[in-house]
């Protein structure tokens, strides 16, 4: 359902990522521009040095969905996020 609506192009929010199993799954899909939002710093901590030994590029950020604001895409900013989600 995700690569149906995703695409190979689009865009995936997980939103309670952990320790990104499933976004490493929809990068195995092909769908290549992900990104994973979770509380827990450690899961977040793993996700990101699981992604760096296998060579996946995910950007995971540890935050709070109260305060998305502060949530970065892949190094850009609330605006870009906006676009991303509308």
């Amino acid at each position: 359902m995700i690569r149906r609506n995703a695409g190979l192009g689009g865009k995936v929010i997980e939103i309670g990522s952990g320790t990104g199993i499933n976004l490493f799954s929809f990068h195995r899909q092909g769908i290549a521009n992900l990104l994973g939002i979770d509380y827990d710093t450690d899961a977040v901590d793993f996700a990101r040095n699981l992604s760096e030994v296998i060579g996946y590029d995910i950007n995971f950020q540890q935050g709070n969905i109260v305060d998305l604001h502060n949530i970065v895409w892949a190094g850009k900013s609330q605006s870009n996020f906006r676009r991303f989600s509308s």
